[in-house]
């Protein structure tokens, strides 16, 4: 009896681990390289500068040392479970750090209508809004201890008022003095 049930599993544990291929899971896809969709590529137009490249592009894949005037992007995916590599290449070439030609298996799409630029919104925050008092403020405030706004902007007249009509009395008691003295 010992030896069926050992056969018997046995027999399992060789099915279970052979059986690894027939089981179908999940594999990633792989990206590789600077990613070239055809609208990121079409937002390349000749005359651009490297500045402007590498900020739509990023760093190339392959910049060589020997050819400063060339700059290579090269992309490769390969989906999951597939063997098949999907690569694109782009060679920008530039002149006076501007380019010239681009050649390649993906290339820009030149059309009549102007490369539509992304559009950023601004949205201005009020900082002077008003925050909401909470109940501890509030009682605080109606005894007349609490931090109030309003209290603190009539104090800042007052005081300004205040130095106004000292400096009024300084002038005008000047003023007398020197009336005294004349006659």
């Amino acid at each position: 009896m010992k030896i069926i049930t050992l056969c018997i599993l046995g027999t399992f544990a060789i099915l279970v681990t052979s059986c690894g291929k027939m089981i179908p899971h999940y594999k990633i896809d792989i990206e590789q390289g600077n990613v070239l969709t055809k609208e990121v590529v079409n937002r390349i137009r000749p005359g651009m500068t490297k500045r402007q490249v590498k900020f739509i592009l990023g760093t190339p894949i392959i910049a060589s040392s020997f050819h400063k005037h060339r700059w290579d992007y090269v992309y490769s995916l390969k989906k999951g479970g597939k063997k098949k590599i999907t690569t694109k290449t782009m060679s920008l070439f530039f002149l006076n750090d501007r380019i010239v030609r681009i050649e390649g298996s993906i290339k820009p799409e030149f059309s009549d209508q102007p490369v539509q630029k992304q559009t950023t919104k601004v949205v201005e925050v009020n900082p002077e809004k008003k925050k909401k008092k909470g109940i501890f403020r509030k009682a605080l405030g109606k005894v007349g201890i609490g931090n109030d706004k309003k209290r603190q902007k009539k104090k800042k007249k007052k005081k300004k008022k205040k130095k106004i009509v000292e400096k009024e009395q300084e002038t005008e008691s000047d003023s007398e003095t020197n009336y005294n003295q004349d006659e």
